[in-house]
């Protein structure tokens, strides 16, 4: 996938608002991050720890633990490039799913 087509796919889900606060874009629902995108061809998604072996052992290629803290906490990186558009909107929704509030769940 581009970027722009991961980019797309994100901010298709509910209630999704784009910023760069920061200099670093991020995605939110109910001004919560799940998403950033530190780099062009990169995506950091907030997963939890079961959530994130799940993803980088089934698809190396596509995953891999941000390289700090932030990944021991179950942060990931997707590259675009290697993404497909039904693994990539199914990890963005598992990282949606962990910060948006019940009522946007429905």
């Amino acid at each position: 996938m581009s970027p722009e087509e991961v980019v797309a796919l994100i901010v298709s889900l509910p209630g999704v608002q784009q910023s760069a606060p920061f200099g670093t874009i991020d995605f939110r629902v109910a001004n919560r991050i799940f998403a950033t995108r530190p780099a062009p061809g990169d995506f950091n998604l907030k997963l939890s720890r079961e959530q994130q072996a799940m993803l980088t052992e089934s698809e190396p290629a596509m995953f891999r633990p941000v390289p700090n803290r932030w990944g021991e906490k179950g942060w990931t990186t997707a590259q675009a490039d290697a993404l497909d558009a039904v693994t990539a909107l199914s990890a963005f929704r598992m990282a949606w799913s962990n910060v948006a509030p019940t009522s946007s769940k429905r």
